[in-house]
């Protein structure tokens, strides 16, 4: 199997303060809102609130300038959310905790608030003013997922922002419930060199040492004095079989599937050239063993790997799932 690499700004200063204001929620404001949400116990109209600020005004005088009073203006936009968390399979999850964010105070941090879901898996948000909101759902348990996130900007919307919610058509925010959780050998080497020869390198998954071991990766590279160059590598379980791990959030390995080699390619015409990539892989060892790995391959002048590795040593078993 060959895999090959080929992977507004708005001129408004309105929108510009938008955007700074209203990205999904920092780790601060997360880790804030959690501390508040440990105290409201399971109510799902409690909120956590910033405290409101004043409208902008003008550093030169008390009276705000006309665009100052059009952007405070449009910072009292009503917003209304309605939503519900679910699973992978659509299944409705209570007690799942859903924070967001509000941006309603110009060139400042907006309000965070935060909702327990109902035994329907929904939860509410009105009778709040800003130009934008953004939300995370999470719950222990669940794995997040790309669809645990929604962000919308009220007043000019982009390509990326969720439909408006309301109580006819919530947004949905999407959980993945963990799977059985199995005793894993973990490992990461350090930066392992290859030779850009074709020399094969072998790595010991139990351990992340090179020298010996199940996992074998050779590489070929151009002529690393160009700005592109072309370069390549194989990655393969002598005895054993390799399969490319699509899903981030798959964690059994596949009873069958397996190739011999995987060649991973970057062409020096490649429109998004890089002289590195990270992919992740299944791994069926020679003893019946499982793991998923992940190899970042950096070619160059100083050509090297760095491999992940999370083994089941129970024999047959395909459970991948860590703490």
């Amino acid at each position: 199997m060959k895999i090959k690499l080929y992977p507004l700004i708005t001129s408004c200063l309105l929108i510009l303060i938008g955007v700074l204001l209203w990205l999904p929620l920092p780790d601060e404001v997360v880790s804030s809102a959690k501390a508040d949400v440990s105290q409201i116990s399971s109510q799902p109209e409690t909120a956590v609130t910033a405290e409101k600020s004043p409208p902008v005004q003008s550093s030169s005088s008390e009276v705000a300038t006309p665009q100052e009073s059009e952007i405070n203006a449009l910072y009292l936009t009503p917003i209304s959310i309605h939503g519900r968390v679910i699973d992978e399979n659509g299944a409705p999850i209570p007690a799942a905790m859903v924070e967001i964010g509000i941006a309603d105070k110009p060139l400042q941090t907006g309000s965070r608030y935060a909702r327990i879901t109902d035994q329907d898996g929904a939860f509410s948000l009105t009778d709040v003013r800003g130009i934008a909101f953004s939300l995370r759902a999470s719950k222990t348990g669940y794995h997040t997922t790309d669809k645990s996130r929604a962000q919308r900007n009220v007043v000019v919307p982009s390509s990326d922002d969720i439909a408006q919610p309301s109580e006819r058509e919530p947004v949905d925010l999407v959980l993945q419930k963990k799977g059985p959780i199995a005793p894993l050998l973990s490992s990461r080497t350090g930066q392992i060199a290859v030779p850009k020869t074709g020399q094969p390198v072998r790595i010991d998954l139990t351990n992340g040492r090179a020298g010996r071991g199940d996992l074998q990766i050779a590489a070929w590279v151009g002529d690393t004095s160009k700005t592109r160059f072309e370069w390549r590598y194989e990655v393969s379980v002598p005895m054993g079989g390799i399969l490319q791990r699509k899903d981030p959030l798959n964690f059994e390995a596949p009873p069958k599937g397996y190739e011999a080699v995987i060649e991973v390619v970057m062409p020096d015409t490649a429109t998004n050239w890089s002289s590195e990539a990270t992919t992740d892989y299944f791994a069926k060892l020679p003893d019946g063993r499982f793991a998923r790995l992940s190899v970042s391959f950096y070619a160059g002048h100083r050509n090297f790997v760095v491999v992940e590795t999370f083994l089941n040593s129970i024999v047959g078993s395909r459970t991948l799932e860590s703490e």
